[in-house]
């Protein structure tokens, strides 16, 4: 792990990621590293970008599910 940059094992995976990826390929990242967006230069499909926060027993978690799934 470096100081300068604390997702290291994620820029790796990245950059695997973007040799295999295509122009006009989509990624959707479920889970909490936002940081892949950054490192594969995509948009999140989904104003969601951050999946834990649908995954919270609060009363929006449903909705929240639904709208990131009709990304």
């Amino acid at each position: 792990m470096s100081p300068r940059n604390p997702f290291v094992e994620d820029k790796v995976l990245s950059d695997v990621l973007k040799s295999k990826m295509r122009a006009g390929d989509r990624v959707a990242v479920l889970g909490s590293e936002p940081q892949y967006y950054i490192y594969l230069d995509k948009k999140a499909p989904s104003r969601h970008f951050y999946m834990a926060f649908t995954m919270r027993p609060i009363p929006e978690s449903d909705a929240w599910q639904q709208e990131a799934l009709g990304g």
